[in-house]
């Protein structure tokens, strides 16, 4: 059962906690949500009053779930975890129609789209000399982006 819908996770969660993890996850709090795949784990940061770290491990029809928020620590669940868990279930239906597509991941898929646009000759314009090329710097706290 490792693929997860929203009707799933919504049976899992108070309504309370549900509506604010659906909210969280709307706005774009879940971030980094990555996936080890030899274990089936799932993890995410998630931005609320402060940045919580949030686990999650797929077994079958078992979710084990953690998140480092007080609500998480007291009640046993949280609106970051419900969060993550929605995040989750969209990576899934992406990863699930790009199989369908042929491509992997559905960023592969657009970068493809891309490539095939600017490979064709009539889409490609040559640089002059004169011509100016501007180039956006980003500096973050993970590194330095140049785009």
């Amino acid at each position: 059962m490792n693929k997860l819908d929203t009707s799933l996770i919504k049976r899992i969660f108070t309504a309370s906690t549900f509506n604010k993890g659906e909210a969280y996850h709307k706005s774009g709090r879940v971030h980094g949500l990555q996936l080890n795949s030899a274990k089936n784990i799932w993890r995410a940061t998630v931005s609320g009053s402060k940045l919580y770290t949030v686990q999650i491990e797929l077994n079958g029809y078992d979710i084990d779930d953690d998140c480092n928020c007080p609500a998480h620590y007291s009640y046993g669940e949280c609106k970051h975890v419900c969060a993550t868990l929605l995040a989750i279930a969209d990576e899934q239906n992406v990863a699930t129609s790009s199989k369908k597509s042929g491509t992997k991941n559905a960023r592969y898929r657009r970068a493809e789209e891309l490539i095939d646009y600017f490979g064709e000759s009539n889409n490609r314009s040559e640089l002059n000399a004169e011509d100016e090329v501007l180039f956006e710097s980003r500096i973050s706290i993970e590194g330095t982006y140049v785009s």
